[in-house]
């Protein structure tokens, strides 16, 4: 059933790609560096870079003492010049409105970092507050809320896939002796080159992107919203704005280092006695 719904969910989602409405996604993540990415729904307002921008420009001094949350929310506003949406209706269900008091005291921060400050301290450790960007808009409201809205990107990997070896050094026991046991007469095992294939090297990516980004999301039983599959060098991705914002970062941060960690499993180290240089693998 889980095989079906990804094959289906993969031919899907290129099918309208490849056809009408699918366009690329402009900005950090755009058509302007290597990896091009495309949104599938036709409502998917990746954020406009200016807006960005903005959130990343450096607040000297951001002090509030028990002040409503309302208040510094137009204060962002009007610092940034940015248009700002408040979800109410889903902050008020979890307990939080517009008088809701801010207590932080910063200096030399981005505004995105003072935002996420903020947000944490009114939801106290109960509620999970973020705020995301569409467009020009920066959308403030709970976790829980903005995790029923996803999106559908396509991601080009192929350049990053292209980065993992081609082989890999394999500790292969001895003949008679499948468990290598230290006091076995049975002739020592050795290694042996094999090749990687390409779903093993797309095993690797998913799985690091599973493992490190909100790893408790990603689609299980149709019970999360999180979809990721690949089609000839692709990712097809099915989450939130801001899943894929981070997704965008991480492969961004692959492109820019140099392969020098295994990305590929550790194998069985090699007998003392019979030492072998093992290649080092991404």
């Amino acid at each position: 059933m889980t095989i079906a719904r990804n094959c289906l969910f993969v031919a899907v989602a290129l099918a309208v790609s490849y056809g009408a409405g699918c366009r690329p996604v402009e900005g950090p993540l755009g058509p302007e560096k290597v990896g091009q990415v495309w949104t599938v729904d036709e409502d998917d307002e990746p954020a406009n870079p200016a807006l960005l921008a903005k959130l990343n420009r450096r607040v000297p001094r951001f002090e509030f003492a028990d002040v409503p949350l309302k208040d510094v929310i137009q204060y962002v506003r009007d610092w940034a010049d940015i248009n700002v949406y408040t979800n109410w209706a889903t902050l008020n269900a979890a307990g939080i409105d517009e008088t809701s008091p801010v207590n932080v005291k910063l200096k030399d921060v981005s505004l995105r970092t003072a935002l996420d400050i903020v947000l944490e301290d009114v939801g106290a450790g109960q509620v999970e507050l973020l705020h995301e960007a569409r467009g020009d808009l920066l959308v403030v409201a709970t976790r829980e809320h903005l995790s029923t809205i996803t999106v559908t990107r396509i991601y080009d990997v192929g350049d990053i896939l292209d980065q993992l070896p081609d082989t890999q050094s394999v500790w292969v026991p001895g003949d008679d002796d499948p468990g290598g046991g230290l006091f076995s007469n049975a002739s020592p095992g050795n290694r042996r080159i094999e090749q990687v294939s390409h779903d093993e090297k797309v095993a690797k990516l998913l799985t690091l992107i599973r493992s490190v980004i909100d790893h408790n999301s990603w689609y299980i039983d149709d019970e999360l919203p999180g979809g990721l599959s690949e089609y000839a060098g692709k990712l097809v991705i099915t989450h939130t704005r801001e899943t894929h914002r981070l997704v965008g970062r991480l492969l961004a941060a692959l492109r820019e280092q140099t392969p020098t960690v295994p990305l590929l499993a550790p194998e069985a180290p090699a007998p003392a006695a019979t030492p072998t240089t093992q290649p080092a693998d991404f």
